[in-house]
């Protein structure tokens, strides 16, 4: 008996590999703002082509991390012939959003400003943000910028984004450019390669001394998150090395940060989340690296060396419309050794079809080393 039924589970899988269901056609429901070209490309299945489950489930990941879809569901339809026809139902979320800008402190400062958002310029995945922010009730400071992204504009794999960043106050003027390529080396967008410049010129108000800065950077990044619009999960590695090019630079310097975060979904909506991030500078000690600790002002968070993890549990409290989200980050700064532990918590109201949340609320308080002379920040941000 034992070879006959061997001789049945070879033709069985003969059969299957050789009669395999191919995709006759696909279809796309819905499309208000993204271009058919643009979906086509982001999918993994291709007319012709043998079917796959995984591709597919792959294909709505690609698709949901565009950010552009608040809901997407593929219906497979079996044909007569034993091929499939396939159709995504899509709901795309809006692209433009105007994003007023208000951040208030505790010591009674606070920053308005206004920033125009595209997230979908010409259908085709391209970005555009305009913005400018003053800070009102302290001294005066504001920041101009644009940034804009080329999506997949290079053989469908390579981007081009740059940004332009001015900021003046009563001591130095500041302007940065930056041109970056990002690009996917795999159908999945999971691993990414970076290579960029940054030009930096400085200027000091007082002096009139001026410094200029060229930096080149490369950034690698294994992103395994998946975008499911009312929390995200996945798991998200970067590298990130920064150096000054000694001949053309006032100095040398440079940095080098890594980072790993995960979101774990629990049930309905609601996930948690845990992060590590770490970085340290190299050559002369110009620029003070950010731990991102918040509660603290930047001469006890920055540093030439950090270590930052965090803890967080985002949960809907009514619906898939408002969320709390209590973290908790601690971590120490180099050279001043200081333990910096900020408990807080976040409140979101969340509009699904829009980019992101309706309104946002942060509070968050340093209770570490030299607990005395932190702050307690209170962020708002507005989006529609």
């Amino acid at each position: 008996m034992k070879p006959i039924k061997l001789i049945v589970l070879i033709s069985l899988l003969t059969t299957t590999t050789c009669y395999s269901a191919i995709v006759e056609s696909i279809n796309f429901i819905g499309l208000k703002w993204c271009k058919k070209e643009f979906v086509e490309r982001e999918i993994l299945l291709k007319p012709g082509e043998e079917f796959s489950e995984e591709l597919l489930k792959k294909s709505v990941r690609n698709l949901l991390n565009t950010h552009l879809f608040y809901k997407i569901n593929p219906l497979v339809k079996k044909l007569k012939n034993g091929n499939v026809k396939i159709t995504f139902y899509v709901k795309e979320r809006f692209p433009i959003i105007p994003v007023p800008k208000f951040r208030l402190k505790s010591d009674g400062s606070y920053k308005v400003g206004i920033e125009i958002r595209d997230y979908n310029l010409s259908g085709m995945g391209n970005k555009l943000f305009i913005g400018y922010t003053k800070w009102i009730n302290t001294e005066f400071s504001q920041d101009r910028y644009l940034y804009f992204q080329l999506y997949r504009l290079i053989k469908q794999k390579g981007s081009i984004n740059g940004n332009v960043y001015s900021h003046e106050d009563e001591s130095e003027k500041t302007f940065k450019i930056s041109v970056a390529s990002p690009w996917f080396l795999d159908r999945e967008k999971i691993h990414t390669l970076t290579p960029g410049t940054t030009y930096l010129f400085l200027r000091d108000k007082d002096t009139n001394k001026i410094k200029h800065y060229f930096f080149s950077f490369l950034s690698y990044s294994i992103d395994r998150t998946t975008d499911h619009v009312y929390y995200t999960s996945g798991t998200l590695i970067t590298f990130y090395v920064k150096t000054a090019i000694p001949e053309i630079s006032s100095t040398f310097t440079g940095s080098f940060v890594g980072s790993y975060s995960k979101q774990i979904h629990t049930k309905n909506v609601d996930s948690w989340g845990y992060s590590f991030l770490s970085g340290t500078n190299f050559g002369n000690y110009v620029f003070p690296l950010s731990s991102g600790i918040p509660g603290y002002d930047d001469s006890k968070s920055s540093g030439k060396r950090f270590l930052t993890f965090s803890l967080n549990y985002r949960k809907a409290v009514i619906d898939k419309s408002v969320f709390v989200k209590p973290k908790l980050y601690f971590g120490t700064v180099f050279p001043s050794r200081n333990f910096l532990l900020t408990p807080g918590i976040e409140a979101e109201i969340f509009w699904a079809k829009l980019v992101d949340g309706i309104i946002k609320l942060s509070f968050f308080r340093g209770i570490g080393s030299n607990s005395s002379s932190t702050q307690a920040n209170v962020k708002f941000g507005f989006r529609w």
